[in-house]
């Protein structure tokens, strides 16, 4: 008898799930006796966090032969704090798939996988970075698309990245071979406005008041763009709000 409740206990979040998906939420004065037990101790389980664990089912794509994962630096669990429809949640053990520019989570009683809905998520912080979310309203007259950006750097002006994985793949004598492609685009904000960066010229052509300062502090830091362009480009980002404060 245990092992059949503790089955349909694990079977609550797949059905509140596709309930959801339906628009319709469970109506406990409907249930029986021992649904409404197993409701109560589901409930109690995930406690404030109920509201957390909703989303689209989340299905592992990876295959055998790729090399690497699609999420953001580890495939292990790590713990999060995310903003999610209007409430903040911490020490939320999540993935970032950037492959698919999606949220992962694994329900607490279950290893049921999804992904939270994309538009309920306002920003969230995974292995120290700020994640924030773009969408297309604030993205007007712009080429970036509506997804999740890593907020580098939040004063006069904003340094994100957008970090993405492609799935490359191809066919060999000895079968498949694949791999995740790792690539970083970057992006300064200014006056509400969008720019794509990628080294010093790119940077000093958005911030032409301060050309001449930034041309000496880069000279003196000896920042190298080609070795470490993100620390580059951060640094001097950092030394323009600095001296426009």
């Amino acid at each position: 008898m245990k092992s059949h409740f503790t089955f349909f206990l694990s079977f609550l979040p797949v059905l509140f799930c596709c309930s959801r998906a339906f628009g319709q939420a469970p109506d406990s004065t409907q249930l029986s006796p021992s649904l409404q037990y197993a409701l109560t101790l589901y409930q109690e389980a995930i406690g404030d966090e109920a509201h957390l664990y909703n989303g689209t089912q989340y299905i592992n794509y990876d295959k055998r032969y790729l090399v690497g994962h699609q999420f953001y630096r580890t495939d292990e669990l790590t713990d999060g704090k995310i903003l999610y429809d209007g409430t903040w949640y911490t020490g939320v053990p999540m993935w970032y798939d950037i492959v698919l520019d999606k949220i992962v989570l694994e329900h607490p009683t279950t290893e049921f996988m999804f992904s939270l809905i994309d538009e309920k998520v306002k920003t969230f912080t995974l292995q120290d970075h700020q994640f924030i979310r773009l969408e297309k309203d604030s993205l007007a007259e712009t080429a970036l698309k509506a997804g999740f950006y890593d907020l580098l750097h939040d004063g006069n002006i904003q340094f994100l990245a957008k970090r993405t994985k492609n799935i490359q793949e191809q066919a060999t004598p000895s079968g498949m071979e694949g791999w995740f492609d790792l690539a970083t685009k970057y992006y300064i904000r200014k006056e509400n406005k969008y720019y794509p960066v990628k080294d010093k010229r790119s940077v000093l052509k958005v911030l032409p008041d301060k050309k001449k300062e930034l041309q000496r502090y880069a000279r003196e830091q000896h920042l190298e763009f080609r070795k470490n362009r993100e620390k580059a480009i951060l640094q001097l980002i950092q030394f323009y709000d600095k001296t426009a404060a």
